[in-house]
């Protein structure tokens, strides 16, 4: 775009094709190399899956975990699309976060661990965090809140809180998280069913040290590699680290989701536009 310098995709309505000429517009997840000029120049998907594909754009970006901001002195590798993150180093601690952070409304995104951990949560964290912090003091040094298999949501307001919701979960759950800022309120969802009624209140005004606290939040996960290696994965709307079987998106018509989003958004750039 001549007057911003933000790349935009051009209107084709005009071109032509030829003979050879071909136009993907990669609307078709079951066939991605469709020709849609009126050529019929097909292309043959090869090693493509479900989990491979995108409805991230140049014009819509969605949020994925952020391969900067981890544990500076520990291993994670990130795939698919950073949609995954694993831990390498057995007997440390890794956090991570969202690439994009939120002050205001309501948002929507799944998570799930793939390998049989015995330690990880799911939850927010203030951008503030350290970049030391793992599973062992998450959240509490993250000055956020994370729920745990063991049933328990954790949570710092001027000193560790916990409450336990008394609902369990294992590894191949998804654990979907409808985090509500406007009225300062966090749910989490196991495999679409409420383990929180009425919200988890994360909001506190001071820190132990009495400074005002951050408001600006990251979605996060932590994990305690003790020779389980665990694989933390994503879904924030734009592509999954797990496989998706049925396809939600938020009111806003975007985003790819297990379970529907029960009123929150996909995180990405044209909601918070809107809502951010």
């Amino acid at each position: 775009d001549e007057d911003s310098g933000i790349w935009k995709p051009i209107d084709v309505s005009g071109l032509t094709f030829g003979d050879e000429g071909f136009y993907l517009d990669y609307e078709n997840s079951g066939a991605l190399g469709a020709d849609v000029s009126g050529e019929s120049n097909n292309f043959t998907v090869n090693n493509l899956t479900a989990i491979d594909q995108s409805t991230d754009t140049c014009t819509n970006n969605f949020a994925t975990w952020n391969p900067l901001r981890k544990h500076l002195g520990h291993t994670a590798t990130f795939s698919e699309g950073n949609t995954i993150v694993e831990q390498g180093q057995a007997g440390q601690t890794q956090s991570v976060f969202s690439t994009m952070a939120v002050s205001t409304g309501k948002w929507y995104a799944e998570f799930q661990c793939s390998s049989n951990a015995a330690n990880f949560g799911f939850g927010i964290a203030r951008i503030n965090a350290a970049n030391s912090g793992g599973l062992d003091v998450f959240p509490s040094s993250l000055g956020g809140v994370a729920y745990f298999p063991n049933g328990n949501i954790s949570s710092y307001q001027g000193g560790d809180a916990n409450s336990d919701t008394g609902t369990t979960f294992v590894y191949t759950d998804i654990i979907g998280i409808l985090f509500d800022l406007d009225n300062t309120r966090i749910y989490f969802y196991k495999n679409d069913t409420l383990v929180n009624s009425g919200g988890f209140n994360y909001s506190v005004s001071t820190d132990t040290a009495g400074s005002s606290l951050e408001t600006t939040y990251y979605f996060a996960a932590g994990g305690n590699d003790d020779g389980t290696n665990p694989i933390l994965q994503a879904n924030f709307g734009g592509s999954s680290g797990f496989a998706i079987s049925s396809g939600n998106t938020d009111g806003n018509g975007f985003g790819n989701f297990e379970f529907a989003t029960k009123d929150g958004y996909a995180l990405c750039t044209k909601n918070l536009a809107e809502f951010g």
